[in-house]
Formats: C-alpha cells, structure tokens, sequence
C-alpha cells in the first residue's frame, strides 16, 4: 500500500473538516490513497469535539468579533486550539490501523512525541489523546471511524496566541499558559522543521509519494464544508 503525502496547506476551519471527511469518503471507496495531510487553519479557529456542546465551550459572539473560526469536528475529543500549528490528518481504511481506539491512539501520539524528540523536545503520550512536554499539553490528537475509514486529526502547537485563545474560550492566558506550552518554547526549530520531523515518523517503514487533492476530492470537499460552516451541524447538541 503506497500512502500519500500532502504538504501542509492554508485553509478554513470548514473546508479543512470538509476535505478530511472527503478523504475518507474515498478512501473507505477506494477510490483514493491513504493518505497524511499536513494542513493549517486561516483564520485561526477553535474546534470542539464531535459530542461536545460548542456554545458551552466557545464564546461565539468573541470569536466572530475577532474573526475566529469555530465549528464542531466529526472526531471525538475535546477543545482545540487552531492558531500557530502544524495540524495533520491521517485517513485510511479501516484495517490499516489497529483494531481498539486505545491502541490507535498510542500508535499515532507515539509518532508525535518521537518527531519532536528529534527536534530535542522531551515529549510524552499521555493516554487517551494528548501529547505533553514539561508537563504541558503541546499537542493532541482525535479519532473517529467513518462508514468504514479511520480518521485521525491533531496538531502540534508550534507557537500559541494565549490572549486570543482565551479569549475564545472564555478562560484567561494565565490559567492557559498553565496547560498548554508550544515547540518555540523548547526549540529553536522552525515551522517547516516541524512539519518534515512528523512526516518522517509518520512515513517511517511505509511505501509513500507526495501528492495533491485530486479534482474530485476538492469538489466533494467543498461540499462537505458546507455543513461545518452550518448553524445545524454546530449547534445540533
């Protein structure tokens, strides 16, 4: 099986959900590779977990005044952060990855934390999702299984806007900076250093190419992205 590699693109919160739930449409079809994206979000967003309450989690009125995305993400988890970040999508079918979500999870935050570790960042899995060095949370992770494709979705923050995030979130940046850190607190590393060291771990032992999104995959893309920008899907729970 020879996976897909794209590098890492610009776009909006919806159309990154949209393109991700595209992928695997067409990867459970097989009409499209395996395949790890490397993406970032513009404008900067905030997403909540597919069984969260986003209007209990996010401060809508703050984020539209500030030109913060928001939406709900087909994944599981809980409340990210899309600002300074390398975020990656890994879809596939369903057999390519290990049967229990547990074991999913530590194979993928695992790879994570060894990417970093190459840029001389001490960092850990921490069971379920979440990906911690110095005792802080810099990266995480959220699965779910589609219509019988893998989705995984997570990012490592590289730098972190506190005061915008709290505001977002309806927290303060003290109490933020008490959980989260970013690579730019360890590392002197850049964003594309961050980006290459995770797609080395994550290609590491498999067959791969570089790619783009087909013409197909952006059309059911778009799509799609219509529903994360939707008040029926955002607010639906």
């Amino acid at each position: 099986m020879k996976w897909r590699i794209i590098h890492r693109e610009l776009h909006t919160g919806p159309m990154n959900m949209g393109i991700d739930e595209a992928l695997a449409e067409m990867a459970a079809a097989e009409k499209s590779p395996p395949t790890i994206r490397f993406y970032s979000w513009n404008p900067p967003g905030i997403s909540v977990g597919r069984f969260q309450r986003l209007r209990e989690a996010v401060k809508t009125e703050k984020c539209s005044r500030m030109g913060i995305d928001y939406l709900r993400r087909m994944s599981g988890g809980g409340t990210a952060c899309h600002s300074s970040e390398i975020a990656y999508s890994i879809t596939a079918p369903g057999y390519v990855f290990p049967r229990y979500a547990d074991d999913a999870f530590m194979l993928v935050c695992t790879q994570v934390a060894s990417a970093l570790a190459s840029l001389g960042i001490k960092a850990e899995y921490r069971p379920l999702d979440e990906i911690m060095a110095g005792g802080k949370k810099i990266g995480w992770s959220a699965f779910t299984f589609r219509n019988g494709a893998v989705i995984f979705q997570g990012s490592v923050f590289y730098g972190f806007d506190f005061a915008s995030m709290a505001a977002a979130t309806g927290t303060s940046p003290a109490k933020l900076k008490e959980a989260v850190t970013c690579v730019k607190d360890f590392s002197r590393a850049t964003e594309n250093d961050l980006e290459i060291a995770l797609e080395k771990c994550f290609t590491k032992g498999k067959e791969w190419k570089r790619g783009v999104l087909a013409k197909e995959e952006l059309e059911r893309a778009e799509e799609l992205s219509e529903r994360y920008s939707g008040r029926e899907w955002n607010f639906s729970i």
